[in-house]
């Protein structure tokens, strides 16, 4: 298997660092990775924000050049510090009444993902950066938070539960517009009521849209 690989697009076209799994080397899944312009790129720790979109995506590219979302420049435009990680779930899109597609984020529930995911795209970022050796211990988090769009809010639902040695590192789960699971199992009031209940210091902060579902 191919090692995920970095490469740098839009250097004079847009502030910060942007980067995308190449499409022969993605990785686990194709992911876009931003770092706002006053993120120093010798940092070996910094804090990480995971951006799960929903339908009508339809690549990683997409992700920073077309979706309505405007990723990077919310993080440019906050000022923070953080290093954007968004990898690509899969393009859905309506036909008539329904939809069709490819969008899954069942495997974000397997056992260890998420670690094995970050430990993945940290890996292909430390090797981009030059700063990864035998050496040299491998990029470390330290706050990271989970944020979810429409479909999204499932596979932040399971990604909550896959962190493994990343899970003491979340601080908390953003999601907009993302509460659609009234038939899941729990539905997603019980299951962010339970998921609160247990943890300790982690925060859930919901924006509600117009097609939310009135948990």
């Amino acid at each position: 298997m191919v090692a995920c690989e970095l490469e740098q697009k839009d250097a004079n076209a847009f502030p910060g660092v942007t980067l995308f799994t190449k499409r022969q080397a993605p990785g686990m899944k194709p992911t876009a990775v931003y770092l706002p312009p006053k993120h120093p790129t010798a940092a070996t720790k910094f804090d990480v924000v995971i951006w799960l979109h929903g339908f009508y995506v339809k690549n990683h590219e997409f992700l920073f050049h077309n979706d309505p979302a405007r990723l990077r420049e919310q993080v440019r435009d906050s000022g923070k510090d953080v290093v954007l990680i968004a990898p690509f779930l899969g393009y859905e899109y309506a036909v008539g009444n329904t939809f069709a597609g490819n969008y899954s984020v069942s495997d974000l529930a397997t056992a260890n993902w998420g670690e094995r995911y970050l430990e993945e795209i940290l890996g292909a970022l430390a090797r981009f950066l030059g700063i990864s050796s035998t050496s040299i211990p491998q990029l470390q988090i330290g706050k990271l938070i989970i944020a979810c769009h429409s479909g999204g809010g499932n596979g932040m639902r399971n990604l909550v539960g896959s962190l493994g040695k990343y899970q003491g590192k979340l601080t908390a789960c953003w999601g907009f517009d993302c509460l659609y699971g009234a038939n899941a199992r729990p539905d997603d009031a019980t299951f962010w009521y339970q998921w609160l209940s247990g943890q300790s210091g982690h925060a859930l902060e919901i924006v509600y849209g117009p097609s939310t579902l009135p948990q």
